[in-house]
C-alpha cells in the first residue's frame, strides 16, 4: 500500500483517539436494537473490554473519556511522538512495522490489529503498551480508509503500491503463481470495459467518508449489514444481469 495512505506523521495521541472513537461509534451501530443487558454485554466484548480494564463499570458515552485515559497510560514521551517514531520504538515488541503497512491495506490493518486486541480482551487483564499501539494502528488505518485508491479494474481497494487490487495485481506480494496472476489480470482487463459500461458511477456503498466510516467498521469487524445493503446488492445484480461475464466473475460481490 502506498505510504501516502497511512499518515505516519500523525501524533500518536491522535491515532489512539481516532482508533478508539471509531470502535466506539461502530459499537453503537452493532448493539442498536438489542435489549439493554444484551447490548451492554455485546458492547463490552466489541470494545475488547478496554473501558472496564481502565476501571469503568460501563463504557462511557463519550469516547474521548476513554481515549484520554489511554493517552495518560501511554505517558510521555511516546504519547507526544509522531506515529512513525512510536512505530520505530515498538519494532522489537510488535511484528507490525513499516513493512507490514507496505503490504497491507487499511482494512487488513484494522482487522489484524483488532484480532490482536480481542485476543488480550480479558476484563481482568490490564491495558498493555502493545494494546495501545494496536489501537493507534487502527486509528492510522481508519484515517487511511478515506485516502485509499480503488483498483483500476474494479471497486476493490488497490494494494501493494500498485493501481490494482489483490485480485488483479501482478505484484510479487499478490497471491498465486505468475501464471495465475497474469490470468486474473487479463480477465480483469477484459471485464473492466463491461463493468464501466454497466456502472458509469461507482455503487454508493463503496465510498468511505466520515459520514459512513462507522458503518463500514461495523461491517468489516462484525459483519453488521450496511444501511440499505440488501437493496444495494439487489440493484447491482439487476444492473449487471445482461452481462454473463460480470456475473461469472462475481462482480455483484466485490469485497475489500
Amino acid at each position: 500500500m502506498s505510504p501516502d495512505v497511512f499518515s505516519l506523521t500523525m501524533p500518536t495521541s491522535k491515532a489512539i483517539a481516532t482508533g478508539y472513537k471509531a470502535l466506539h461509534q461502530a459499537t453503537q451501530l452493532l448493539v442498536a436494537g438489542l435489549p439493554e443487558k444484551a447490548a451492554e454485554a455485546a458492547k463490552k466484548k466489541a470494545l475488547c473490554n478496554i473501558p472496564s480494564r481502565l476501571g469503568f463499570q460501563q463504557p462511557p458515552r463519550n469516547a474521548s473519556t476513554v481515549s484520554k485515559q489511554l493517552i495518560v497510560l501511554l505517558a510521555s514521551p511516546i504519547s507526544t511522538m509522531s506515529f512513525a517514531e512510536t512505530m520505530e520504538k515498538m519494532e522489537e515488541k510488535s511484528e507490525f512495522n513499516k513493512g507490514f503497512l507496505k503490504r497491507s491495506s487499511p482494512p487488513e490493518v484494522i482487522e489484524t490489529c483488532y484480532k490482536k486486541l480481542s485476543a488480550n480482551a480479558k476484563a481482568e487483564d490490564p491495558i498493555s503498551l502493545i494494546d495501545i499501539f494496536h489501537l493507534a494502528l487502527i486509528g492510522v488505518a481508519i484515517d487511511g480508509l478515506q485516502k485509499i485508491p480503488r483498483c483500476s479494474f474494479c471497486p476493490r481497494f488497490a494494494a501493494f503500491e500498485t493501481p490494482f487490487c489483490r485480485e488483479h495485481s501482478q505484484s510479487k506480494l499478490a497471491p498465486g503463481t505468475v501464471a495465475e496472476k497474469s490470468a486474473r489480470y487479463r480477465s480483469g482487463k477484459i471485464i473492466v470495459k463491461q463493468y464501466d459500461y454497466y456502472f458509469r458511477r461507482e455503487p454508493g456503498f463503496v465510498d468511505i467518508s466520515k459520514r459512513n466510516v462507522s458503518a463500514y467498521i461495523a461491517r468489516l469487524l462484525w459483519l453488521k449489514p450496511l444501511p440499505d445493503e440488501k437493496r444495494t446488492m439487489r440493484a447491482i445484480k439487476e444492473q449487471i444481469a445482461p452481462s454473463p461475464r460480470l456475473i461469472d466473475r462475481g462482480c455483484q460481490n466485490f469485497c475489500v
